[in-house]
């Protein structure tokens, strides 16, 4: 009977340290990790938890997101500079996102800056500023890396194992497609340039004194829709075109929040973008909410041109930013 006691509590204790060893390689595996996405119409950072032994990605600790609207300050500047007060008015708020590194115990900081700062005359001056106060070290991409992040980021967000991907992101200040094997389109036409294509080419008035093109009305929203499909046409390769086997995810501000929360529906088709556009294009500025809008419409009818011009059937989104697809791209082998 005392030898079944001693054999009983000897087996306890194994477990007890067997269970005990699990756990602690299990804290071992996880960490935070945070990554920047400085945009050109948006700032965001993104905190999560992964696996680094099973190379995995968990759950998001922490999203956060600024409206700064750098691109159209650009557009509208005549020496093409990112005014400084844009980025002194920004800073308290970032600063402030700095708590949740620490609250969270991140290990490993990643940043990357796009558009925007590929193109602004001073945007070494203004990263340096986000280095220097944000205490980070920011990665000035090409736009053939932001097209392959934004495949990454889509990947990470469930279709990590699809193989006739093809990625489409839309920022304030770009656009890229992406597929499998490294083949990309490097767009020039974003949402900032093309309401101000909207505004000079349909209005016949000046990017620069007219803000909005709202309201439209439906007879302008249909002009806005050929103008965004003639560019789709005469740019976006032979590669991108009636690929209709394709499964299509959209990321970034423009098609997963701006796009999608106004039709409401998933896939976003032709029918119901159309039917949006023709409901949407007599709102006012004063009847839009959120921080953008003056491309909330015309966001609408660049989508739905490119869709048309390339013939997309439908385009799920997911509102992943190129953070996730920085911290999951490293996390590969």
């Amino acid at each position: 009977m005392i030898l079944k006691l001693i054999f009983a509590a000897a087996l306890t204790i194994s477990l007890l340290f067997s269970c005990a060893s699990y756990a602690t390689a299990k804290t071992e595996c996880l960490e935070s990790q945070a990554a920047y996405d400085f945009g050109s119409g948006t700032t965001k950072l993104v905190i999560v938890e992964v696996d680094i032994c099973k190379k995995e990605m968990g759950k998001i600790l922490i999203e956060k997101r600024l409206p700064l609207a750098l691109n159209e300050a650009v557009e509208k500047s005549s020496d093409q500079k990112i005014p400084l007060e844009l980025i002194e008015a920004a800073l308290p708020e970032l600063k402030k996102w700095q708590k949740d590194l620490i609250t969270h115990q991140v290990q490993r900081k990643f940043a990357v800056a796009t558009a925007v700062y590929r193109r602004a005359k001073n945007a070494k001056e203004v990263l340096n500023i986000f280095e220097k106060e944000l205490k980070i070290s920011i990665d000035l991409i090409s736009q053939d890396q932001e097209a392959e992040l934004g495949y990454w980021s889509a990947r990470s967000s469930g279709f990590a194992k699809q193989k006739n991907l093809i990625v489409w992101d839309i920022g304030g200040g770009s656009m890229q497609f992406y597929r499998n094997k490294g083949v990309s389109y490097k767009g020039d036409l974003a949402s900032v340039n093309f309401k101000n294509q909207i505004i000079e080419n349909i209005f016949f008035s000046s990017a620069k004194e007219k803000a909005s093109p709202n309201p439209m009305g439906p007879q302008k929203a249909n002009m806005a829709t050929r103008l965004a499909q003639n560019h789709a046409v005469l740019n976006v390769p032979a590669a991108f075109k009636n690929q209709t086997e394709a499964v299509w995810v959209g990321i970034g501000g423009v098609l997963s929040l701006s796009v999608q929360s106004q039709v409401g529906e998933e896939p976003l088709t032709l029918q119901n973008l159309q039917r949006t556009l023709q409901e949407r294009s007599l709102l006012t500025d004063s009847q839009i909410k959120g921080d953008y809008k003056s491309t909330e419409i015309s966001n609408l009818a660049l989508v739905l041109g490119y869709m048309k011009a390339l013939q997309i059937p439908a385009v799920y989104t997911r509102p992943v930013s190129l953070g996730q697809g920085l911290i999951f791209r490293n996390l590969q082998p």
